[in-house]
């Protein structure tokens, strides 16, 4: 069978799922108490962080998993309706200075 091998594919991420499941099992829970800990970590960043800026969170903690949405503080004079050329230019600045364009 001519096509059975395909010569650029390279299957060395399949081979080491072994060695991941073996590393990740090595902590307290496995997966489960990876995704566990995660989530408690984010959750209490995200309201320590919205306590300090006086903000909320987006949504309940139990609908968070490993990322969470915190409100931005008014001081950074966000619009909701429209652009807010201030926050536009920060970034812009950000990525001059960090050579980001293109990425």
């Amino acid at each position: 069978m001519e096509s059975a091998w395909i010569g650029t594919r390279d299957y060395s991420p399949q081979l080491v799922v072994p060695k991941v499941l073996e590393f990740v099992n090595r902590f307290e829970g496995g997966i489960e108490g990876i995704k566990k800990r995660n989530h408690d970590n984010v959750v209490e960043m995200g309201q320590m962080l919205a306590k300090a800026w006086g903000t909320n969170l987006g949504c309940p903690p139990e609908m968070c998993a490993s990322m969470i949405m915190v409100g931005l503080p008014a001081s950074l004079a966000i619009e909701i309706q429209g652009w807010n050329l201030g926050i536009f230019m920060c970034r812009i600045e950000l990525q001059k200075t960090t050579h980001l364009w293109g990425r």
